[in-house]
């Protein structure tokens, strides 16, 4: 841009710019690397954030809210006639039993509805669900390895207890980390239930899915839930924590907290370094800025020459590490894309990347702007305000040259010190991140309270438990707590048991008491009164 009655000069500094990049090719490198790198830290993280919360998304949108057990196919069709779900699933888990090849076969009967609920953990490739007792959905995890990589219509062998034989595959689908857990899904059909010698008529599932989930809170939800299942005598329902969890809070600020934080450290680190190449590159050029200066090229024409190499390289730097930051947040969280995420890191990364750029290259451009023609002469990189006395005898060694040469030049002292303290800071975090999860947070998200759940487990019925006497006293308690390490036992849930009896049936069941610890959940079910 010029102002009036001012020559135009642009194409000139354009090629004054580019002959300058042409003769700095090593400068050019490293500020491409050190932009590159920033870059692609910078929109990892943010790729890594928005994917992991967009699997997050995936894994509880559109699914359900609430389950009800122990139902009859009856119940489940009275809950498919009602106006409240858009969508309710039937399921029922036969069983779970070792193969004689060495794998986990889990049996599953379930609908198109619950498959469609259940999508991302298992999802119907092609083909359709079995009808026939003899009919099968496997996965390719199970035909690759134990099917002979057999394809629609043909024949595979099923070999655990229950299930052995010959079954036609009529659909195959995807699995979820079954190599992992050495184990596979197979559908059936409800022929084939029907057929089995453990069917219970009692024992199906109904995922539910409200049609207006959106509109109603997460109190309403559970209220209504519950209205159902004493409506039509149910068992109360099982709601969805991680619906729940994900509805409650739809952005995780601690993940949001963690990216800004990796931004301004990788944007400080960023600063430091490409400032101090681009100052040792002035340095090196400042008499040729100075011949510049005398054949008549002005200071701003000399910044315009010093911008336009920065943004050049700022640009080339910011392409190369926002493709890796999407190329590696893509190989790592490929489950979480999501082209609006994707789009929003590279917009943010660019930002910042330019921001850091353009505030790196200030300091510089003002360095040689300010030179004079005289100056520049005169001017070396090692030039300081002071004069300095040394000693005429010291001593030539490796160390002392090296010593020498940081007290010679401080402030570039300085700024290597500070780019190199940044940069280890910022590979350590990065290295956290990526390769460091801690065994101990995975376990607190199936132990939130403590490090061992105990329970009864009876082959008697809990009538028969609880007329003994409960064994989880004070008694047992004590007992546990002189175990070594353990240093707290915490009182889970608390609970009274009765039964109900007349001259044509008993019933009985677990009636929880309130405390502190269920108290807002039980108001939460509260269809009227307190």
């Amino acid at each position: 841009m010029t102002v009036p009655f001012e020559n135009d000069t642009g194409n000139i500094v354009r090629k004054l710019a580019r002959k300058s990049l042409k003769s700095e090719k090593r400068r050019n490198l490293m500020v491409v690397i050190a932009v590159a790198l920033a870059s692609c830290l910078i929109c990892f993280s943010i790729v890594m954030a928005l994917s992991t919360r967009q699997i997050e998304k995936n894994h509880v949108e559109d699914t359900y809210e609430a389950v009800y057990t122990k139902i009859t196919e009856e119940d489940v069709s009275s809950l498919k006639g009602l106006d409240d779900f858009s969508r309710v699933g039937e399921y029922y888990m036969l069983a779970v039993e070792p193969a004689e090849q060495g794998y986990n076969a889990s049996y599953i009967y379930c609908d198109e509805e619950t498959m469609y609920i259940a999508r991302d953990q298992m999802k119907l490739l092609e083909g359709r669900l079995p009808q026939k007792e003899d009919e099968v959905v496997v996965s390719r995890y199970f035909l690759s390895n134990y099917g002979a990589d057999a394809g629609i219509g043909e024949k595979v062998m099923l070999s655990s207890e229950s299930f052995h034989g010959e079954y036609t595959v009529t659909g195959i689908m995807e699995g979820y980390k079954e190599k992992e857990v050495n184990g596979t899904s197979i559908l059936l059909s409800k022929e084939a239930l029907k057929g089995w010698s453990g069917y219970d008529p009692a024992d199906y599932r109904a995922y539910v899915h409200f049609k207006n989930e959106q509109q109603m809170d997460e109190t309403e939800l559970t209220a209504r839930s519950r209205e159902i299942a004493k409506e039509y005598q149910l068992e109360m329902p099982v709601m969805n924590l991680s619906y729940m969890k994900f509805y409650k809070q739809p952005v995780n600020v601690s993940m949001l907290a963690l990216v800004a934080g990796i931004a301004v450290l990788v944007i400080i680190g960023g600063y430091v370094v490409i400032q101090s190449i681009f100052r040792i590159s002035i340095n090196d050029k400042i008499q040729s800025y100075g011949q510049l200066r005398t054949i008549g090229t002005t200071p701003k024409q000399i910044r315009r020459i010093v911008k336009k190499e920065g943004r050049f390289l700022g640009w080339a730097g910011i392409g190369i590490g926002i493709f890796l930051g999407c190329a590696v947040g893509f190989a790592l969280f490929s489950r979480g894309f999501h082209l609006p995420f994707y789009a929003a890191a590279i917009v943010l990364t660019a930002l910042l990347g330019w921001f850091m750029v353009s505030i790196a290259i200030r300091r510089p451009v003002k360095i040689a702007a300010g030179i004079s023609p005289i100056e520049a002469v005169r001017f070396t990189g090692s030039q300081s305000s002071k004069s300095h006395t040394h000693k005429k005898n010291m001593r030539l060694n490796p160390l002392s040259m090296g010593i020498a040469n940081f007290r010679r030049d401080r402030k570039k002292t300085i700024s290597i010190v500070a780019s190199l303290s940044l940069g280890g800071v910022i590979l350590l975090v990065t290295a956290s991140i990526l390769l460091v999860r801690s065994p101990e947070r995975i376990a607190r998200q199936f132990f939130p309270d403590g490090d061992y759940k105990i329970y009864i487990n009876s082959e008697e019925s809990e009538y028969e438990v609880m007329s003994e006497g409960n064994p989880l006293n004070e008694t047992l308690r004590q007992e546990v707590l002189a175990v070594d390490g353990v240093t707290d036992v915490i009182e889970n849930r608390q609970a009274v048991h009765v039964r109900f009896e007349n001259e044509e049936s008993s019933s009985g069941g677990m009636c929880d008491l309130l405390s502190d610890r269920n108290r807002d959940q039980m108001e939460a079910a509260l269809v009227s009164g307190t």
